[in-house]
């Protein structure tokens, strides 16, 4: 395995490291091309407040929503929580909602997973964002409404 090296026969510890180096070298070559949520979201456009759709699953009696949301502006969103409607799967409006993603940083990505109480995921065929319902910066004025680009993962709708 490493005679070409060293002229000698490689001991199993040597051969046992290699291999592990190796795997590990690999491991961090697929590692980089398979993040996929995070090139999602780090690949948007010029969107300052990046909004992903990530995943729906059964939790329970409930759907658990799961989002990843990025604040690519330079300074704390001190408030920031959507207004989101739910359609069933024939088009019409189930419910509409507040999903309250608290506090983000600047140039932080979180992930923050909703239940959503008596519903089954299979029953959702799309999600709008209605509007940024509430949107404070200590800062300064932010248009949460502008800024927002949103992308998914899922099999369902997602989008403004």
């Amino acid at each position: 395995m490493c005679r070409f090296l060293t002229g000698k026969k490689p001991t199993k510890r040597a051969a046992l490291a290699l291999l592990r180096f190796s795997a590990f070298t690999l491991l961090l070559v697929g590692w980089g091309t398979s993040g996929q949520a995070q090139n999602t979201i780090d690949n948007v456009g010029s969107a300052e407040i990046q909004l992903e759709l990530n995943s729906l699953a059964p939790n329970e009696n409930a759907c658990r929503v799961t989002f990843v949301i990025k604040n690519d502006q330079p300074q704390t969103l001190d408030q920031l929580a959507f207004e989101m409607v739910l359609f069933d799967t024939k088009g019409g409006v189930d419910r509409m909602t507040k999903f309250d993603f608290g506090k983000l940083l600047p140039q932080k990505t979180i992930v923050k997973r909703f239940d959503l109480s008596d519903t089954k995921c299979t029953e959702i065929g799309r999600v709008l964002v209605n509007k940024a319902s509430l949107c404070k910066s200590a800062s300064q004025a932010v248009d949460c409404n502008t800024l927002l680009e949103t992308t998914n993962r899922t099999g369902i709708n997602f989008g403004q």
